[in-house]
C-alpha cells in the first residue's frame, strides 16, 4: 500500500510485482474475494500482473469497494420495489468493510494519478474520477476500470473470443491501432461515463489524512483539470451504481446475461450490465 504512490509515475507492473513480492499471493486473494472477486485466482506470484482471469462485473464490484471507502456492496440487479399501494419491498444489499477509509483514499490518490498524468488520461472526461488501466500479454486483453466519488463504478474490457480451438487473436492491428487499455477502453468507458454523469454532481474524493512511510516521489501531485472498435472484437461494460439510499422513488433496473470472462468473449458488442440506484441518474 505505502509505495502504491510510485506507481502513478513509474511503471506499474514493475511496482505491482515488487509489491507482491512483500505480501504474498495468499494474503491477496483472500482481500480480493472480500471485495467481490469470485473467479478462482491462482496462488502465485504473477496474479498481480493478471494470471486470474475474472468477469467485467466482478472488476466492477471490486473497483466500487473503493469508490464506497473501503466498504464492499454486493451488485444486485433490483434493490427495491414499488407496490401499487405505495408499499416497498426491499432487497438486501449485503455490505462488509474489507479495507479502512483511510487506505481506500491512499488506493484513490494513486488512482486519481492513473487518469491525470498516467496511462488512462484518454478515460477523464472533466469531472473527479479514479481509475486504471490493464493490459494483458501480446495485448490480447485491455481493460480499464474506473468509478466517481458517488459511487459509480464501470468496468471496461475489449479482446477477440480465443475460445477452446479458436486460432489466437491478439489485438496489435484494430482500425490500424494496438490496443492498449489507454486506448480503446479508457476511450469507451470515458463516453459511457460522460453520458451517465451528465448533468450530475459526482462530489469529490476524500483526501488521505496521511501517507505513513517514505514518500517516494515528493514531486508528485495530482490535480482535476473519434475512436470506433473493431467488428470483430467485443467490448464488455459493467457498471455498478452506488448503494440505495432512503428514497420512496421507484428502482428500475436492466439486467442482462452475465458477460464472459476475458478468454471466451463472444464476437458481438457485449451487454451491459447496470445495477441501479434508488434514485435513477438523470
Amino acid at each position: 500500500m505505502l509505495d502504491l504512490l510510485e506507481a502513478t509515475k513509474e511503471s506499474s507492473n514493475t511496482v505491482f510485482a515488487q509489491l507482491m513480492l512483500k505480501v504474498h499471493p495468499d494474503n491477496v486473494i483472500p482481500l480480493a474475494k472480500e471485495m467481490g472477486i469470485d473467479s478462482p485466482l491462482p496462488e502465485v506470484n504473477s496474479l498481480v500482473l493478471g494470471t486470474g482471469e475474472v468477469f467485467p462485473l466482478e472488476m466492477a464490484s471490486g473497483y466500487s469497494t473503493f469508490a464506497h471507502r473501503g466498504t464492499h456492496i454486493r451488485p444486485t440487479a433490483i434493490i427495491k420495489v414499488v407496490r401499487a399501494d405505495g408499499t416497498v419491498v426491499p432487497f438486501d444489499q449485503p455490505r462488509t468493510t474489507p479495507l479502512t477509509k483511510q487506505e481506500s483514499d491512499e488506493v484513490t490518490y494513486a488512482l486519481q494519478g492513473v487518469v491525470h498524468g498516467g496511462t488512462g488520461t484518454g478515460a477523464y472526461f472533466g469531472k473527479p474520477i479514479a481509475g486504471k488501466t490493464g493490459t494483458t500479454e501480446d495485448n490480447k486483453d485491455a481493460w480499464f476500470v474506473g468509478y466517481t466519488p458517488n459511487g459509480y463504478t464501470t468496468a471496461v474490457w475489449m479482446g477477440y473470443r480465443n475460445g477452446p480451438g479458436d486460432p489466437e487473436q491478439v489485438m496489435d492491428n484494430v482500425h490500424g491501432r494496438v490496443v492498449f487499455g489507454g486506448t480503446f477502453p479508457a476511450t469507451i468507458w470515458h463516453r459511457y461515463m460522460d453520458a451517465v454523469t451528465n448533468g450530475m454532481d459526482v462530489g469529490d474524493f476524500s483526501d488521505p489524512n496521511s501517507f505513513p512511510g517514505k514518500v517516494l516521489n515528493a514531486d508528485l501531485t495530482t490535480t482535476t483539470s473519434s475512436t470506433s472498435t473493431s467488428s470483430s472484437t467485443t467490448s464488455t461494460t459493467a457498471t455498478t451504481a452506488p448503494a440505495a439510499s432512503t428514497s420512496t422513488t421507484p428502482a428500475t433496473s436492466t439486467t442482462k446475461p452475465s458477460p464472459p470472462p476475458p478468454s471466451s468473449s463472444t464476437t458481438t458488442t457485449a451487454p451491459v450490465v447496470n445495477t441501479t440506484p434508488a434514485t435513477a441518474p438523470p
